[in-house]
């Protein structure tokens, strides 16, 4: 409405302006004008001016705008429809061509646009993929504690990837078996009943897919029969874990939240995540074997400058009551116990052995312990026997069913 009003107000001056170079023009050229006349035939004039541009000019530019904005729009139809009719047939030919080539692009930006669209979701789940994989990098690059690696693995698929439930199954080559280290989104019987030789048809499976062992249903309802265990049902993807050759576990993922299929994309990805959680896996333990090698070989180390300690002061003195002494606090040092006993045979060689040092027990404990039967059960089974009583031995086997009769423990842990 501006735009009328300011082009309506432009032409005004234009032809006021014009009307009076043509009064100048009479004036100046010696006729005379009748100025009344004069004025109402220029208001006739721009009057009729004004209704000539409004139908022929402006009324089809203003069809034109509304056209082209159908045209933007996706309104082909209309358009067509609207250029046809009789309010622009003095631009019809121009604008059938305008029209036809704002069609023709059109289209053209709209499958543009559509490019663009699937482009731009391509690179965001391109983008949350590479997210997910630096999360994982960055996590399970802290730390070489495998229970930590493996709950790290198990979250990071509940929470980034949507899943219901996973779970990770290590391989022991000790035992050759596969059991459930951790889970979650499965019931916890699997840590019982789910653990399997290395030649079960899961691992065999497993391994000979490409990418990840999809079980059909029978497959499915076959190992759920054979391990008495419902929740195997809601198992859909096995992914194996190994370096080359070697046997690490496998990677178990259950349905997603949203119950879609997993894409090609989407398997591509866990697999990826499950090559970093593999490696870190095979690090932990790795580290856990040679933390044990170097523990056992600190042991020995140990062990052998107490023998060499222990040479150097027993053969420091002859003194009997001294290297008595000694002894027991030698012995005790070596199993870092505040709390023992050394007896030895006495004189009269009837094998009676006769405490000769304490530390740790005052005198009344020591004649209760002359009358606690477990004591004299394993003073007299150490005689016997000739070899260490280790009380924890004790209580998980039955290794001397005398002793179980006694139904009661033994004071000291161990007797030599």
């Amino acid at each position: 409405m501006g735009f009328h009003l300011n082009f309506a107000l432009r032409l005004d001056i234009v032809l006021g302006v014009i009307w009076g170079l043509c009064a100048w023009v009479i004036q100046n050229t010696g006729h005379h004008l009748e100025w009344k006349p004069f004025f109402l035939a220029g208001l006739v004039f721009i009057f009729i001016t004004h209704l000539v541009v409004y139908y022929k000019i402006i009324i089809p530019l203003k069809k034109f705008s509304e056209i082209a904005d159908n045209v933007a729009d996706g309104d082909l139809a209309k358009s067509v429809d609207a250029i046809r009719s009789s309010e622009l047939s003095d631009l019809q030919h121009s604008f059938t061509k305008i029209t036809a080539n704002l069609v023709e692009h059109q289209e053209e930006i709209g499958r543009y646009m559509q490019t663009i669209g699937d482009i731009n979701k391509q690179l965001e789940s391109q983008v949350e993929a590479l997210s997910v994989l630096y999360s994982a990098s960055k996590l399970m690059g802290t730390t070489l504690n495998l229970e930590a690696l493996v709950r790290t693995l198990l979250s990071l698929t509940i929470d980034r990837l949507a899943i219901t439930g996973s779970a990770v199954l290590l391989y022991n080559d000790s035992s050759d078996q596969v059991t459930v280290k951790d889970l979650t989104g499965f019931s916890p019987e699997l840590f019982g009943k789910f653990k399997f030789f290395s030649d079960h048809k899961i691992v065999t499976e497993t391994f000979s897919k490409e990418n990840a062992w999809r079980p059909s249903e029978s497959e499915i309802n076959s190992l759920t029969s054979e391990f008495e265990a419902d929740c195997i049902s809601g198992m859909k993807l096995f992914f194996p874990m190994k370096i080359k050759d070697h046997f690490v576990g496998i990677f178990i993922l259950g349905q997603k939240k949203n119950s879609f299929d997993f894409s090609s994309s989407e398997i591509l990805l866990i697999q990826a995540i499950v090559g970093l959680a593999t490696m870190a896996f095979n690090n932990a333990r790795l580290y856990e074997r040679s933390e044990a090698t170097k523990n056992e070989l600190d042991r020995k180390v140990f062990n052998l400058m107490t023998l060499q300690q222990s040479g150097k002061v027993l053969s420091s003195t002859l003194n009997l009551d001294q290297l008595i002494q000694i002894s027991i606090d030698m012995f005790l040092e070596t199993v870092y116990s505040n709390r023992g006993v050394l007896m030895l045979v006495g004189d009269d060689n009837n094998d009676k052995l006769e405490i000769l040092a304490s530390k740790g027990i005052n005198n009344d404990e020591l004649k209760e312990l002359e009358k606690d039967p477990a004591e004299a059960w394993a003073i007299t089974t150490l005689q016997k026997e000739k070899k260490p009583i280790l009380a924890q031995e004790l209580s998980s086997k039955s290794i001397y069913q005398s002793y179980l009769a006694l139904d009661r423990p033994l004071p000291f842990a161990v007797y030599i």
